[in-house]
């Protein structure tokens, strides 16, 4: 946790760390360069510091050697390469969709900034100025922008339909919105019997007309705002059935919960203490690489049931992934963000495996509330409503399609 224990293999008679490694500040007194010098210096995790040439590399040899040893060591099973191709497509996906001029610029043409910002004044008072814009984005984007879809009206009728499977898109489907899946929704009016359909698009731009779907959609869309606002945002994966945001806030240094479903700002406990689900792996990727970010969601990391690989291999894994996204990184000044919010943000991150209880900007004393999204019957059978009070407030907050 400390830079001593990160570069032990290239000092292996350093002292030990120094005590309390998780302090707001410190000073490295044993991982030191061949000159003598401390790699770190004096560093508060408050403060933006860039790390030095010298500690990139030192890191990025020792990832690379533990990555090399856990192929040649470890049996790479299958569960575990089905992890490894779902998070470098989720890069893949996220590099080609979001970071893409012409789409940002179509994302900006569809945002009232005007709007926004004069509601983020509002709002300036409790949350900082980036935050506060989230929050007004968050707001806007639920309920005046995107619309939940639980089965579409009949198209023929405006009448109730009901699920009837799911078939291969069409090739107009594919080629405008990269719909994967389209699903198929029957009326139910007796003098009508028509099936709608309902294409899943993947393209965030196409998303940005149709502006309907599931958290998958919403999401998707909400990404590719925020990036085209200049914020540096992530997707984050719950591998349980879910999908949200990260925003960094350079006033607190830290990445940012943002869900655009719930209208939910800085609540990273809402899945597990609210709807009650149980969270196996949370990945949050992004062109600055990939991060297990599931301790920031759970107050119960070690009874998770994570079995694709050790949590060795995929600490190892996910950093050489990350290493090598933010070596190709174009400017000097985007690896240096990048490898300070990655420095900063496993900092806190091991602070929360150490102190499950530690959770900035959420009180252990609020009432999480369970699911709003979705149809209640939809919500109960995946066990999403929450408990007690929470899970009859949510029971009463249903989204129409």
């Amino acid at each position: 946790t400390t830079c001593s224990q990160l570069l032990a293999m290239t000092q292996p008679d350093a002292p030990p760390p120094q005590p309390d490694p998780f302090a707001p500040s410190f000073r490295c007194g044993c991982a030191r360069a061949a000159d003598g010098t401390c790699l770190f210096a004096e560093r508060s995790c408050k403060e933006t510091a860039e790390v030095s040439p010298t500690m990139q590399a030192l890191i990025e040899r020792r990832m690379f050697e533990e990555w090399d040893k856990a192929k040649s060591t470890l049996m790479v099973s299958e569960p575990a390469e089905q992890l490894h191709r779902r998070v470098q497509g989720d890069l893949r996906s996220f590099v080609n969709k979001y970071l893409n001029k012409d789409n940002q610029q179509a994302a900006l043409s569809v945002i009232p900034l005007a709007r926004l910002r004069e509601r983020a004044q509002e709002l300036a008072q409790e949350l900082s100025q980036q935050l506060a814009l989230i929050k007004a984005l968050l707001e806007w984007f639920k309920k005046d922008f995107f619309s939940w879809v639980n089965t579409l009206p009949c198209e023929r009728c405006g009448g109730k339909t009901a699920s009837a499977g799911a078939t291969e898109p069409t090739a107009v489907e594919r080629m405008e919105g990269g719909a994967g899946r389209t699903e198929l929704h029957k009326c139910q009016a007796l003098t009508c019997g028509h099936t709608t359909r309902f294409p899943r698009y993947n393209n965030p731009v196409k998303l940005l007309t149709w502006r309907k779907g599931r958290c998958g959609e919403w999401a998707n869309c909400f990404t590719l705002i925020v990036k085209a606002l200049g914020y540096h945002v992530r997707l984050v994966n719950d591998y349980t059935d879910h999908v949200w945001v990260e925003v960094w806030d350079d006033a607190e240094k830290r990445w940012v919960h943002a869900d655009c479903c719930e209208n939910c700002l800085d609540r990273p406990l809402l899945y597990e203490k609210g709807w009650g689900k149980k969270l196996t792996y949370i990945i949050a990727v992004s062109e600055e690489g990939c991060v297990d970010v599931t301790p920031r969601y759970t107050q119960n990391f070690q009874q998770l049931n994570r079995g694709y690989c050790s949590e060795v291999h995929l600490d190892t894994f996910l950093q050489t992934v990350t290493i090598q996204q933010q070596a190709a990184l174009p400017a000097t000044t985007e690896r240096a963000a990048a490898i300070n919010h990655w420095w900063l943000d496993r900092q806190q991150l091991l602070h929360f495996l150490k102190d499950p209880t530690a959770r900035e900007g959420e009180s252990g004393a609020a009432v999480l509330p369970g699911r709003t999204t979705g149809s209640v019957e939809w919500r109960a059978a995946r066990g999403e409503l929450g408990n007690g009070a929470a899970a009859a407030a949510a029971a009463q907050c249903a989204v129409p399609p």
